[in-house]
């Protein structure tokens, strides 16, 4: 049985630990408050100049989802071809022919033509798309990282890959955003679009990822 010292010491030692990330906290609100050496700008904890709350060493903090910049050469090169699949499979036949409806439909709804677009059409169209853009992605993402923890075994980068996009996809939109004007109508058919897509999609990646993925090839080659 314990000695009651050492449950005291143990006691001490539990509450010091839990109390060090509290008092960082309120270390690191009032340096932010006064504006001392951190210029009233938020900071990752890693490159804070904060000592680690356990006492380990601290190494820098790097974003794992870093876009790549393209060189113009590269832009030239990806534009000189642009590949287009052929349905084999009766589930890409369907997707194939289901999506091309649905934006058929879609820019007869935003007016939207080719050849001569009105600007308002275009403003719809980047709105409506990118709201939809970023939920694949995303949905991908935490499929696979649940499936990781199921299984105990790695992902290989794809889960940070699969976020990076629908991130990539979510900055279009907030980039659109401050370029025009959203109406109130627009938000409410981006919020209903966006459940109906995604209501759609989760189910979709759970039964054939295969599918969902091939789903999200015949979306971009339509937005090219």
């Amino acid at each position: 049985m314990l000695s009651r010292n050492i449950v005291q010491r143990r006691a001490s030692v539990v509450a010091t630990r839990f109390a060090q990330p509290a008092r960082l906290l309120r270390v690191t609100r009032s340096a932010l408050a006064q504006g001392s050496g951190l210029n009233n700008a938020p900071l990752h904890f890693r490159n804070s100049p904060q000592p680690h709350p356990l006492g380990v060493e601290k190494p820098l903090w790097v974003n794992p989802t870093v876009n790549h910049v393209w060189s113009e050469d590269e832009v030239k090169e990806r534009l000189a071809t642009q590949p287009r699949h052929t349905p084999t499979l009766l589930s890409e036949k369907i997707l194939n022919y289901g999506i091309k409806g649905l934006y058929w439909a879609f820019n007869k709804a935003t007016g939207y033509v080719a050849a001569d677009p009105t600007p308002n059409s275009i403003i719809t169209r980047l709105l409506f798309l990118e709201s939809i853009a970023g939920v694949p992605g995303m949905v991908a993402a935490q499929h696979r990282h649940f499936a990781s923890l199921r299984n105990m075994s790695r992902d290989y980068g794809w889960i940070h890959t699969l976020l990076e996009e629908a991130e990539n996809e979510r900055m279009h939109l907030l980039t659109f955003i401050h370029a025009f004007e959203v109406t109130s109508l627009q938000r409410a058919v981006v919020f209903g679009m966006q459940f109906g897509w995604a209501g759609f999609f989760i189910p979709l990646y759970v039964l054939s990822p295969r599918t969902a993925h091939r789903s999200v090839g015949y979306i971009e080659e339509m937005a090219v």
